[in-house]
Formats: structure tokens, C-alpha cells, sequence
């Protein structure tokens, strides 16, 4: 059975936050993460993927991996246009909301976390007020790398280790949390 790349991705991004001895966890999926969720009423949607604990910081993600160039997002402007494009959307609306719901405490960095798989390979962090900013100029209904770049995005680097890769998080820790950490 092959594995689906985006858990290969959300496999790595766990281990490279364990290996430095940060706290984490998965927030467990929904039952309609897996099905048809029209026979399935009444699952909770996580508000993002998982969360990060380190020296008094916490860090919520959703995290994204893609074959695309580009990923779909929801807004109020693609929503009152068209409703379906925003509900099929790769960033959906609990996810942002949940995003700046968390990120609006003193404490608390949250965003999403990019990874272009197969166009440059390449992965960042991006604030969801610096996302949110970029969705409110923008007529757009996804985004592509070069749009994250332009709009705050940072730059995680990745090392392959034989197969997995390990995501040097320790630059994104050290930005938010305002020292060295481990």
C-alpha cells in the first residue's frame, strides 16, 4: 500500500519537532477526514493539524503538502461568489478561523506550514495574519510559492536523510520565541 505523500510530510514534520526534544501533538482526525462526508453528520473539524509547546511558546499548524503549484484557499469574497469552490478548497474555513482564533493570544504563533513537494521541494511557515493580509488584497482564490515568498512566508530548510527529510525548525523557534532554544 503506498503512502499518502501529505502523511509522509506530517510523518516528518512530527519527528523533526521530537528529535529536538519540543513537545507535540496531532490533534486527531474527524471520521469525515476519511470518507464521503455527506453520510457522516455532526464530526467536530480541527481547528488545525497540530500543536507545539516550546519554552513558553505554543504553535498551532495546519499543515500542507502539495504536487501543485499552487493551493485553493477559503474566503468571505470566494464564499458569497461561489459557495462550492470555497467548501472544496485545500485551506478550509475552520482552519483559518481556528488559526486566527488561536493566534490572537498573547503566547500563541500560528500559521500554516507549506510544503511545495514536487515543484521546488521546498517548505515554509506562514503566519496566518500575514496569510489573511495577503487573502484580503487579493482577487485570487489560491496561491502559489512565490505569493507566500512575497507575503512573509519563512523559509523552513530541509535536509533529506537517506528517504525522510528533517525540517530545521529550530530557525522558526528561535524567531518567535526570542532566544536560543536547545
Amino acid at each position: 500500500m503506498t503512502t499518502n505523500p501529505g502523511k509522509v510530510f506530517e510523518r516528518n514534520f512530527k519527528n523533526s519537532i521530537k528529535n529536538r526534544g519540543y513537545y507535540y501533538v496531532r490533534l486527531k482526525d474527524s471520521a469525515s477526514s476519511f470518507c464521503d462526508a455527506t453520510n457522516i453528520k455532526f464530526t467536530p473539524d480541527n481547528p488545525y493539524d497540530c500543536l507545539m509547546y516550546v519554552d513558553g511558546t505554543l504553535f498551532c499548524f495546519e499543515l500542507k503538502s502539495t504536487k501543485s503549484t499552487s493551493l485553493s484557499f477559503w474566503s468571505e469574497k470566494i464564499e458569497l461568489t461561489n459557495l462550492r469552490a470555497a467548501n472544496e478548497s485545500m485551506i478550509k474555513k475552520h482552519q483559518i478561523l481556528g488559526l486566527k482564533e488561536a493566534n490572537d493570544h498573547e503566547g500563541v504563533v500560528a500559521g500554516l506550514v507549506i510544503n511545495f513537494r514536487e515543484t521546488t521541494n521546498h517548505t515554509y511557515f506562514w503566519g496566518i495574519n500575514n496569510f489573511l493580509k495577503f487573502t484580503e488584497m487579493t482577487s485570487k482564490k489560491s496561491f502559489n510559492e512565490q505569493d507566500v515568498i512575497e507575503n512573509s512566508g519563512i523559509h523552513i530548510p530541509q535536509e533529506i536523510k537517506r528517504v525522510n527529510y528533517d525540517y530545521a525548525i529550530d530557525n522558526l523557534v528561535n524567531m518567535f520565541v526570542g532566544c536560543k532554544v536547545r
